[in-house]
């Protein structure tokens, strides 16, 4: 599936079949967490098969208003170095993760850990203290193409990217031109927490492309920026670009966090 297609038809699936991960399925993931855990030392996934002791001892305090998701199995992220590079790279990792279990037939959803005391997430799983992010997964009680509707309210491409400085509008022809228009097109599908879409890109006249956080109050922004980044370099892979992001995290104001850069 052209990458296009698979961010448009994204879908955070909440409801699973009553069946366990078959043992190949689960074979093959296992193969694609370890190959994961080659990237960094700062952080890890494990899969978390005792998905009865996770859910039981979440429920009421994770997920969106404390609504924890059922699943057969749940993928955990585990930060060792709790700085802004590295939740951006995690999640940059964590996103790829997800289209993978895609091609094995498995549907997913980020579960919210952001009010969730430690206690909690040491009672759900063993060293508990370092997840930080959780993904549900399991065989989508329904079949991928009626699954959760992504939000239809997605910014256009003219509050996504801008020309030298944020505010500075860059026109359509402008990034048709650059053959750009496309990927930023399709880029506006990014999921992000709350559908808030936090992520600005920046085109420098060097041929260099910016990334910026705006309104970052916590963690979910920068796994919004990880996120929008991974799809980023995916994206451009279908138009012959295949360089890599430059992540060096660093506080413009109170309101704005440059992420990295990009050539084209």
């Amino acid at each position: 599936m052209l990458m296009s297609d698979f961010l448009v038809s994204r879908r955070s699936i909440r409801s699973y079949k009553n069946k366990k991960v078959d043992k190949k399925d689960l074979k093959e993931l296992n193969n694609i967490i370890a190959d994961a855990n080659t990237i960094s030392s700062d952080f890890y996934f494990t899969i978390e098969e005792d998905a009865k002791r996770v859910y039981e001892s979440l429920d009421g305090s994770a997920g969106y208003g404390g609504v924890m998701i059922k699943a057969p199995i749940y993928l955990a992220l585990r930060v060792k170095n709790e700085d802004i590079k590295t939740y951006i790279e995690s999640s940059f990792y964590f996103e790829k993760l997800i289209t993978e279990l895609k091609g094995l037939s498995l549907g997913s959803c980020w579960v919210t850990l952001t009010n969730v005391a430690k206690e909690k997430l040491e009672e759900a799983m063993d060293n508990g203290g370092e997840v930080k992010f959780l993904l549900a997964a399991g065989y989508p009680e329904r079949d991928f193409s009626f699954g959760e509707k992504p939000f239809s309210s997605k910014i256009g491409t003219d509050e996504l990217v801008f020309n030298e400085s944020i505010g500075n509008k860059i026109s359509e022809d402008e990034l048709e031109s650059l053959g750009l228009l496309d990927l930023f097109y399709y880029l506006r599908f990014a999921p992000s927490s709350y559908n808030k879409q936090p992520v600005r890109f920046i085109i420098k006249k060097d041929g260099i492309i910016e990334a910026y956080l705006e309104n970052a109050d916590n963690n979910d922004g920068y796994v919004d920026a990880g996120i929008m980044l991974y799809y980023f370099e995916e994206l451009a892979k279908t138009i012959g670009l295949r360089e890599k992001w430059d992540i060096e995290p660093k506080k413009i104001s109170e309101s704005l966090v440059y992420i990295g850069k990009i050539g084209m």
